[in-house]
C-alpha cells in the first residue's frame, strides 16, 4: 500500500524507534537518540477536509516547533495518501473554538460497595 510505503521512508529519513509517551498523555512520539520527535496522526475518509487538534496537541505543536510533525492519511476509503508537515504550529493557521461541554458522571458511597464484603 502507497500509506505504508511513505511511512516506511519517512521512518528510514528520521531513524529511531516510535514509543508510547502516553504516561506524559503526548500520544505517541519518536524517540530518538539524538531529539525527540513527536507525530500527530490525522485521519480523513476523503481526500481533502479539516482537523482538529485538542488544546494539548496544539500546545505540544508550539513547544516542539520543529520536531513535531503532522501526519495527515487521506482518502481513507479510495486509495490513501499519506502528507508529513513539519512545524504545523508555525504552518498553519487554525481557528480557536471555545466550548462548554456537559461530562455525566455517576458516583457510588463508599457503604454500598462494603455490603459486599464478606
Amino acid at each position: 500500500m502507497e500509506v505504508n510505503h511513505k511511512l516506511g521512508l519517512y521512518v528510514s529519513y528520521y531513524p529511531a524507534r516510535f514509543d508510547e509517551v502516553a504516561y506524559q498523555n503526548l500520544g505517541f512520539g519518536n524517540q530518538g537518540k539524538t531529539r525527540n520527535c513527536f507525530v500527530e496522526v490525522k485521519g480523513l475518509s476523503e481526500y481533502s477536509g479539516g482537523i482538529r487538534f485538542t488544546s494539548k496537541e496544539w500546545t505540544v505543536a508550539k513547544t516542539e516547533g520543529e520536531n513535531y510533525f503532522l501526519c495527515i492519511i487521506s482518502n481513507l476509503n479510495e486509495q490513501p495518501e499519506i502528507i508529513f508537515i513539519q512545524n504545523p504550529f508555525e504552518k498553519l493557521k487554525p481557528k480557536k473554538n471555545i466550548f462548554t461541554s456537559i461530562q455525566i458522571s455517576w458516583s457510588v458511597s463508599e457503604t454500598q460497595p462494603a455490603e459486599y464484603h464478606d
